[in-house]
């Protein structure tokens, strides 16, 4: 897990109910900076204004994914790249797969607990 529960975290994903699912998942490991985008492009404009200390993002969204958001934020060489958990549902093995690949630090499939972020994040933050 990371030294501070103070870093600042980016949730997306195009459903509120799940921002509020992951924000409550986050709060119960001690995280209370957390940021919210519904879509790639809020996501986008949040990171223009503000360092993340983690990304955690849903792969399935429309009209961007989640592929494209790390694509994006890989490919911005001005922008301090935070660790980036892909977030996919149980047949999407190929995609979660492709994200890692193209540099997502971690992965989560939908639906998961407290226990199963805890230890995506703990595995993130001690390769970091």
């Amino acid at each position: 897990m990371p030294t501070s529960k103070d870093i600042s975290i980016l949730i997306v994903d195009d459903y509120k109910s799940t921002l509020r699912i992951m924000r409550t998942l986050l709060k119960q490991l001690g995280f209370d900076n957390v940021e919210e985008a519904l879509s790639v492009d809020e996501a986008l404009k949040l990171t223009q204004v503000k360092d993340f200390g983690l990304v955690l993002c849903d792969w399935n969204m429309m009209p961007r994914t989640g592929f494209d958001l790390l694509c994006a934020l890989n490919d911005n060489d001005g922008y301090n790249k935070p660790p980036f958990v892909m977030i996919t549902a149980a047949n999407q093995e190929k995609e979660a797969k492709k994200a890692l690949e193209a540099g997502a630090n971690g992965q989560i499939t939908k639906p998961f607990k407290a226990s199963t972020l805890r230890s995506v994040l703990a595995n993130v933050f001690t390769a970091a």
